[in-house]
């Protein structure tokens, strides 16, 4: 009984050992607080969105949107967030993703928003666009957006979508630019049994059952 236990327990502790763990890591954000105001997402501006620029090629694990300005339009709502490709700098024409969060945006705070069970995996230095809209017909999203300095996050900008036009850099149609409050996370690493893991479990199962057929356990 004792050796069983000995070689049932070393078998768990190689195999743990043996497993590559997955991890999270940032990768793009804009999360400055200071001179951050809102902007309304719902009715005329039917979408927000803030372009970035992926620096891992990983699957995207989950996104935080800021409100950090403190303050929103109402009805407030629970946005669906959206992870889109681009064309010439502004969204489309693929949603890659999307989730409806059950909350919305806190004031003052942020709301994370995860996207890894949807297995979206972005490339190195392609551009994206993170995708805002009222999950609730009528009502509102309201989103942090840094406008003082306008361009704090380089490798993308804020975007609004104009009903009239279409998406438009900025607030709208020649109106001041900014960025969102926004981070992505990656996940690096999945965790999958390495190879020596299954060899080393498959070794220790036979002992086992070697050790119950003499009677031993």
């Amino acid at each position: 009984m004792k050796t069983s236990r000995i070689v049932v327990m070393l078998a768990v502790c190689l195999l743990g050992a043996a497993t590559s763990q997955a991890a999270v890591v940032l990768d793009q954000f804009m999360d400055d607080e200071d001179w951050v105001g809102n902007a309304f997402i719902g009715r005329i501006f039917s979408m927000r969105g803030q372009t970035f620029t992926a620096g891992l090629s990983r699957l995207l694990h989950h996104v935080d949107i800021g409100n950090t300005g403190g303050s929103a339009l109402p009805p407030e709502s629970a946005p669906v967030v959206e992870i889109w490709t681009t064309t010439a700098g502004l969204p489309g024409p693929t949603v890659l993703g999307s989730v409806t969060s059950p909350n919305p945006i806190p004031w003052r705070g942020w709301l994370s928003v995860d996207f890894l069970a949807l297995g979206i995996g972005l490339t190195a230095g392609q551009m994206y666009a993170i995708v805002l809209y009222p999950a609730t017909q009528g009502s509102y999203v309201t989103v942090g957006v840094q406008f003082d300095p306008p361009d704090l996050y380089g490798p993308g900008e804020f975007c609004s979508y104009d009903s009239e036009v279409g998406w438009v850099h900025g607030f709208s149609l020649g109106g001041p630019t900014g960025d969102m409050q926004f981070r992505t996370y990656m996940q690096v690493g999945p965790t999958v049994p390495a190879p020596g893991a299954v060899v080393l479990g498959t070794l220790g199962a036979g002992l086992v059952g070697w050790l119950r057929r003499r009677r031993t356990v």
